[in-house]
């Protein structure tokens, strides 16, 4: 993956989704990440890897506009449903990527 920080994103969101589906889970990312995993979205790796770049390209053109947070989180949640659905999976895992977007990005760096 060639943007840093949507892989850095896809690695904590699966840290904290490690809990729901098991450690397993960061192996998965690391794996699609590294592009050793083949492409299927129903693979959770995979999955997790898509919306967090899909998620990281949304926020990075929005907010230029200075947008409020609430609006980015939702420009967000709106791409992504967009492109992958709305499964309780697809949703949860863009749950999980905008906290780490917005956490990421009110931090100094």
């Amino acid at each position: 993956m060639a943007d840093d920080m949507a892989a850095a994103i896809a690695r904590g969101a699966a840290r904290r989704l490690a809990p729901e589906y098991g450690n397993h889970i960061e192996a998965e990312v690391e794996s699609a990440l590294s592009g050793t995993q083949r492409y299927d979205l129903y693979e959770i790796g995979i999955l997790i890897v898509a919306i967090a770049t899909l998620a990281w390209d949304v926020y990075t053109k929005r907010r230029e506009r200075k947008e409020a947070r609430e609006v980015l989180e939702r420009a967000i949640r709106t791409e992504v449903r967009r492109e992958f659905g709305a499964t309780p999976q697809s949703i949860r895992i863009t749950e999980i990527v905008t906290m780490e977007i917005m956490e990421r990005s009110e931090s100094p760096t």
